[in-house]
């Protein structure tokens, strides 16, 4: 029964999802894995890992750049920093994503660097003194490790700043110092990141002088990451040649007059090597401006916006400004101080030229919609060899693939991280109930084998037992022919004899005649019991009665006593064995009879929940042989057939004592009841 109990393995649970929206059809927030069956749990499996292929990859920005914000040092992790961003206005914020500063270990790759373990995050607006918890969370959530975002997804607020507390510190990797690090905080109305270029104020910093870190780091636009959306195929940056004093631009007409709000820039690819061959600013204008015009020819240009960097950690993979928001149809890109790189010549020597280039420009209005996707970008200056195509510009691709809005980049990227932590949890909880399953056939497969060695040897048991159940019949009609009508036969000679003798006493004689007539009648039964070889159904049924009966009719002129204990089992005993029981009583009567010559016999039958004996014992003259006491064989052939043990035992002046004992209740581990039909036939 066991067995088939481990078909409940079958029935299993998912786990939480935490912390994101995902865009596959995932249970409810905070089931377990204990609820999912295993059809549900491979479906689940699959699903993650059909939504992590179609997922923004992680993929390391190197070289040098930006990091990101560093608080004081702590000793101790329960310390408090904060940092506080203020908008400028008023904004309906409906998504905040917090990005860790990395740290490269050398065992465990990519990790987040001093990552707060519990914050929260608060909002309002200037001048009015009520405060919003937008989210909080603590240390038992293990939020990190990580490398991803934390996303914080909700419903929109109005608010004018945000301020993070952080309330339990990690420490950071390099010195097991507690601080809080931070590479970016992103706050979206919408497709907007309302929090690039804004006011920080942050509760103490360190900067080091190295330029890589410091609290306005945290709303540049710059994160850790090169943008892979694992969607369609890359195309390769459009770079364009200058001559020294040149100022080589793009232009794009947007066919409408459209209020622009940020522009994007995605940089050329610094090389597929380990270490890159530029430092991550080629083709990256020292100065430029963008002009936006609602007449081809720019006679009318508008500055919207100003760009000039002083060191290699202004620029960065992707570089996001918020533009004057004027409605223009005409923009133009100008590089009034050019990237400059210097190449070598026929004759070795090395000659300076300008270079202007971008893998995408982008220029965004509100709502997040890419007003040059797709429209061509003109230069009146030549692409660099190898051939480049300015179409690439606008065609939103990158080398890695199709460019995603840094909402959803920013988004895929959590989601991932969610997915990717869950997939091992899932993985291994497949990996227990496939052992268990394979527990469970080897247990089917020893069942179905026990069962094919059942079926054979029950076979062989049947057919063995119905030649018992023949070779029975056989001894039980050879028995009941020797010792029912012989035993009759013997008594109706016996009767005739002594009825010989009361010839003169009427009385006498009728009583015998009387006892012949009935000693026959059970003979003519007895008859037709044998040839049916089954018994009738009431057949001896009052076995105690049978035997004084029998008693009273074999030992006419003996004395005789008949004790009997124990009456309450004997209907319990099945009726061929009371039947067999019977007829050894009445053999052992014809036997003392016929051979002992004794003049006083003795019978006491003790029955109780499981055992039969009988005891018969008279003054005769033995069963000895050579000082030996003999089982007669008739009695001999009689226990074997009812499947009892006899023995003989010497009587002390003279006789002997026949001593049978029966276990008619079979003691089974499922409890305790007769089989004759297993055991006797």
């Amino acid at each position: 029964m066991r067995i088939f109990q481990y078909f409940l393995l079958f029935l299993i649970p998912g786990f939480p999802v935490y912390g994101y929206e995902s865009r596959t059809n995932l249970k409810a927030l905070g089931e377990t894995i204990d609820d999912m069956s295993l059809g549900e749990l491979e479906e689940r499996r699959e699903t993650i890992e059909r939504e992590i292929g179609q997922l923004a990859r992680f993929a390391m920005n190197s070289g040098v750049g930006r990091i990101g914000y560093r608080s004081n040092t702590h000793p101790s992790e329960d310390s408090e920093e904060w940092i506080e961003i203020d908008f400028g206005k008023t904004v309906s914020l409906d998504s905040i994503a917090l990005v860790p500063a990395l740290w490269r270990d050398a065992q465990k790759g990519f990790i987040a660097d001093s990552f707060p373990e519990a914050f929260c995050i608060t909002a309002g607006i200037r001048g009015e003194s009520e405060e919003t918890v937008v989210f909080q969370i603590d240390s038992s959530k293990g939020i990190i490790p990580r490398v991803a975002p934390f996303l914080i997804n909700g419903k929109a607020i109005k608010a004018s700043w945000i301020r993070l507390t952080a309330n339990r510190l990690s420490p950071r990797n390099f010195d097991g110092e507690y601080v809080l690090q931070l590479s970016e905080i992103l706050v979206f109305d919408g497709y907007e990141n309302v929090a690039l270029g804004a006011t920080v104020e942050v509760s103490s910093s360190i900067s080091y002088g190295s330029g890589a870190w410091g609290e306005e780091y945290l709303v540049d636009g710059f994160v850790p990451y090169l943008m892979d959306s694992s969607e369609g195929s890359g195309t390769v940056a459009y770079v364009v040649l200058a001559e020294t004093g040149d100022t080589p631009s793009f232009s794009i007409d947007l066919e409408t007059p459209s209020v622009l709000e940020d522009l994007v820039l995605h940089v050329v690819e610094q090389t597929d090597t380990v270490p890159q061959a530029f430092p991550g600013d080629y083709g990256i204008p020292y100065k430029f401006l963008l002009e936006g015009s609602l007449k081809s020819d720019f006679s009318d240009p508008v500055v919207l916006l100003e760009f000039e960097r002083d060191s290699i950690f202004d620029v960065g993979p992707i570089m996001s400004f918020s533009l004057t928001s004027v409605a223009m149809r005409y923009v133009r890109l100008r590089a009034t101080e050019p990237y400059v790189f210097s190449y070598v010549g026929v004759n070795g020597e090395a000659i300076p030229g300008g270079r202007l280039g971008f893998a995408e420009i982008e220029l965004y209005s509100k709502g997040g919609h890419n007003m040059a996707l797709g429209k061509l970008m003109k230069s009146e200056f030549r692409g660099e060899s190898p051939p480049r195509h300015i179409e690439a510009l606008t065609d939103g691709k990158n080398l890695y693939g199709s460019i995603l809005t840094f909402r959803d980049w920013i988004n895929q990227l959590a989601v991932r991280h969610d997915l990717e932590k869950k997939l091992p949890l899932v993985s291994a909880e497949l990996g227990i109930r496939y052992a268990k399953q394979k527990q469970l056939l080897f247990f089917m497969r020893i069942s179905l084998g026990l069962l094919v060695l059942f079926v054979i040897v029950g076979v062989f048991v049947y057919r063995h037992q119905q030649q018992r159940v023949l070779f029975k019949a056989r001894e039980r009609i050879t028995a009941d022919l020797h010792d029912v009508l012989g035993g009759n036969i013997s008594a109706i000679v016996l009767l005739s004899e002594l009825a010989k003798g009361e010839t003169e006493n009427p009385k006498e004689l009728t009583r015998f005649v009387g006892k012949i007539d009935s000693l026959a009648v059970r003979t003519r039964n007895a008859l037709k019991y044998i040839s049916d070889v089954l018994s009738q159904p009431n057949l001896y049924e009052n076995l105690t009665a049978e035997m004084r009966r029998i008693a009273t009719g074999l030992t006419d002129g003996l004395e005789h006593d008949l004790q009997i204990s124990g009456e309450e089992f004997i209907s319990r005993i099945h009726q061929r064995n009371r039947v067999d029981i019977f007829l050894f009583y009445k053999e052992c009567l014809v036997n003392i009879i016929r051979h002992s010559g004794a003049t006083k016999v003795s019978t006491r039958l003790d029955i109780d929940k499981h055992y039969l004996k009988l005891e018969v014992t008279d003054n005769g003259i033995g069963l000895d042989e050579n000082g030996v006491p003999v089982v007669p064989t008739s009695l001999r052939r009689r226990a074997r057939i009812l499947g009892a043990k006899v023995s003989v035992s010497p009587v002390e002046g003279g006789g002997s004592r026949i001593h049978m004992i029966f276990k008619w209740n079979r003691i089974w581990p499922w409890g305790s009841f007769n089989l004759p039909f297993l055991f006797r036939s």
